[in-house]
């Protein structure tokens, strides 16, 4: 009996086989008794996609977050420096749009997280500042050298005071920054320091957050303003606008008829005059000859077609003029 047996991406080809023999087969491939031919057996590369994270935003409105984010990072930068009486850097790094329990399951804890109101956005929106950053803050403007401790911790009163106060200047910086769009009223709502007690919204549902990196010396830390994509609907047409057609007045309209008039003026069109027409076989059109009378559809009396570009324009009786032939227009076709 013939037997072939030959293996392809992991799939086991067989001819004549019995099944107790397939299976005796691939017990031995499992165990390695029979080794597979290099690049047979593996998995095809694929490149995985998460359908619960669709890129929905338009690029207008990316562009329009990334010149807020960049005016935010400068405005933060001076605010964050009077603070820490050094200079401080605040640089933007990017925009991710994320489901929200996944970006609250990247905060540190404890840390600093600010539920903040931006009406006329919609609902409530986050800003986390990572803890060495915000506890190097709170240490300068308790009279320290603006260090971090060692390990983080909740606030104390005293701390979370401190914490407004810092807060509310950038808040001040965002508002100033989204002025080109939108006028906003933000306000502290609270300060957590767990992030399991964030629920600004559903967990499954989309957020925006815009990331920045803080260095204060040699500290460096994380702040980010995670905002949800359902807070901008109200005002969506202010970030992300709909390209409107212009309406014109009719007096415009009118101005345009007119020029367009005057320009197709210009334009040369051909000019056909049909005396009349015939139908003749083929074997007497073979045999017409110099002197033979052909009777067409029309009679003398009937004005003839004037067409224009192949089409019937007008109606006209057939004549002299100047010595030349020529056609005088007696009728115009209706609806033309």
């Amino acid at each position: 009996m013939l037997r072939t047996l030959w293996f392809n991406r992991s799939k086991i080809v067989a001819e004549a086989l019995k099944k107790e023999e397939i299976e005796a087969l691939l017990e031995a491939v499992e165990d390695g008794r029979i080794e597979l031919a290099p690049g047979e057996g593996t998995q095809q590369d694929f490149v995985p996609y998460d359908f619960s994270k669709p890129h929905s935003l338009s690029r207008v409105f990316e562009n329009n977050l990334a010149t807020i984010s960049d005016t935010f990072g400068k405005n933060g930068s001076i605010t964050i420096s009077n603070f820490y009486r050094s200079t401080v850097s605040m640089s933007p790094t990017g925009i991710r749009h994320v489901l929200f329990h996944e970006y609250i399951k990247a905060v540190e804890k404890p840390s600093c997280l600010v539920i903040i109101n931006l009406p006329p956005l919609r609902g409530q929106a986050v800003l986390n500042i990572a803890p060495n950053i915000i506890f190097a803050l709170v240490d300068k403007l308790l009279g320290g050298k603006g260090e971090p401790i060692d390990r983080p911790r909740d606030f104390t009163e005293i701390e979370f005071n401190i914490t407004d106060r810092i807060v509310t200047k950038l808040l001040h910086d965002l508002k100033m920054s989204m002025s080109r769009f939108l006028d906003i009223e933000p306000s502290i709502s609270r300060i957590e320091n767990n992030p399991e007690f964030v629920n600004i919204c559903p967990g499954m549902e989309r957020v925006v957050s815009l990331d920045f990196e803080l260095e204060l010396n040699e500290l460096k830390g994380d702040l980010s303003i995670s905002i949800p994509i359902a807070a901008f609907e109200p005002v969506i047409e202010r970030f992300d606008p709909i390209e409107e057609i212009p309406v014109r007045t009719p007096e415009e309209v009118l101005e345009d008829n007119r020029n367009l008039l005057e320009v197709v003026k210009e334009v040369k069109l051909g000019l056909r005059v049909v005396i009349g027409e015939k139908e003749l076989p083929l074997s007497i059109a073979n045999n017409l000859k110099e002197g033979d009378t052909i009777i067409l559809d029309k009679r003398i009396v009937d004005p003839v077609d004037v067409l224009v570009e192949g089409i019937t324009k007008f109606y006209g009786i057939p004549g002299r003029s100047n010595g030349r032939k020529a056609v005088k227009v007696v009728k115009i076709e209706k609806g033309e």
